[in-house]
C-alpha cells in the first residue's frame, strides 16, 4: 500500500458525516472533531476477473460508513465501479456481478486447450440482465471510465449502461475491441487520462485508487492463444496500474496469485479483496478525518 499527501482544500462538511462511527475487525472510530470528514472518490484498476476483488475492498468501506461520493474504474474494474454507483451498495453490485455467465468468457476446449479472446457482444446479454435500463448519467454518485480508440481516450459517463460499458470492458484476453461509429474501442488501461480530475470536480477531497493486477500471479503459463502478445500487454498495464498511485492520497493493493479468466475464482477475489480493505482501513480513516483506536 502507497500513500501520497493530500494536496486537497479543506472539504466542507457534507450531510451526516460528521456522526459517522464505525466498528470493523477490532477497529473503533469516531469522527475527528477538530476538522470535517473529507469526502471520498475512488478509481477501480483494470484486472479482469481479478477485478472482482473491488467487490471487496467496497463492502469494507461501505461499511465503515466512508461517504463515498463519486467512483469510475478501467477495464473490469469500470464495470464493478458502474454497479455501485447506480445503488451505492457494495452488496447490490456483487449481486449484479456474480449474474455473469462461464459461456460468457473464453474458455478451453478439447480441440483447443488455449483461450482466444471472444467478440465483446457476447457480454451484451449480461450487462442488459444486470442494469437494465439504468442510464449512467443518473447514477446514485457520479461514475465514469476511460475507453479510447486507439488515437483519443473518452471519458463514458452518459448512456445507457448496458450500451456503453461495452467500451470500457473490451481488452484481451477475455475481449477483442469493439467496433462503434466508425471506431475500435477497448479498455484506456494503459493511458487512462485524468480521472483523478473528474473525482475532485465530484465533490471529492481524498482519491483512493484499488490496484488488482501489480502483486501476484496474474496470468498462467501458455493458457491463451497470443500468449507474448497478452504479456506484453499486460506488463503495460500493470506499469501504468502503478503509475496511478500517485493521483491518488492512498492506494490499496490488492495482492492475489489469479489469472485473468478464472471464473471460477470471482467469490475467492472477492474474499481477497475484503481482507485488502480491512488491513487498509485505519490508514483510510484517519486520511478522511477519523481518529481511530484498535481495541
Amino acid at each position: 500500500m502507497q500513500r501520497h499527501s493530500d494536496g486537497s482544500t479543506e472539504a466542507s462538511q457534507i450531510g451526516g458525516a460528521s456522526n459517522l462511527s464505525s466498528d470493523i475487525k477490532g477497529i473503533k472510530t469516531t469522527p475527528d472533531q477538530q476538522g470535517p470528514i473529507l469526502p471520498v472518490g475512488i478509481y477501480l484498476g483494470p484486472g479482469a476477473i481479478r477485478a472482482y476483488a473491488h467487490l471487496g475492498v467496497l463492502k469494507i468501506l461501505e461499511k465503515a460508513q466512508v461517504p463515498i461520493v463519486a467512483i469510475g474504474g478501467m477495464e473490469w474494474g469500470s464495470l464493478v465501479a458502474a454497479g455501485f454507483a447506480a445503488s451505492k451498495s457494495a452488496n447490490e453490485a456483487e449481486w449484479e456481478m456474480m449474474k455473469l455467465q462461464e459461456n460468457q468468457l473464453p474458455k478451453s476446449t478439447l480441440l483447443n486447450r488455449r483461450l482466444t479472446a471472444k467478440d465483446p457482444g457476447d457480454l451484451f446479454s449480461f450487462l442488459r440482465f444486470a442494469f437494465n435500463d439504468r442510464e449512467l448519467q443518473n447514477t446514485a454518485i457520479p461514475f465514469s471510465c476511460p475507453a479510447t480508440d486507439g488515437e483519443d481516450t473518452v471519458f463514458i459517463s452518459q448512456g445507457k449502461a448496458r450500451d456503453e460499458l461495452i467500451r470500457c470492458l473490451a481488452l484481451p484476453p477475455l475481449y477483442n475491441a469493439f467496433e462503434k461509429d466508425g471506431h475500435r474501442w477497448t479498455a484506456a488501461a494503459v493511458a487512462p487520462g485524468d480521472w483523478a480530475g473528474l473525482l475532485r470536480n465530484a465533490g471529492a477531497k481524498y482519491i483512493i485508487y484499488i490496484d488488482v493486477i501489480s502483486k501476484g500471479t496474474y496470468l498462467d503459463k501458455l493458457k491463451y492463444s497470443n500468449d507474448d502478445q497478452i504479456r506484453t500487454l499486460w506488463s503495460g498495464i500493470k506499469s501504468s496500474s502503478k503509475l496511478q498511485h500517485q493521483f491518488a492520497n492512498i492506494t490499496i493493493e490488492v495482492a492475489m496469485d489469479i489469472d485473468l479468466a478464472d471464473f471460477d475464482k470471482r467469490r475467492e477475489a472477492v474474499s481477497i479483496g475484503e481482507r485488502a480493505g480491512n488491513s487498509s482501513l485505519n490508514d483510510v480513516l484517519k486520511g478522511i478525518g477519523f481518529v481511530t483506536e484498535v481495541k
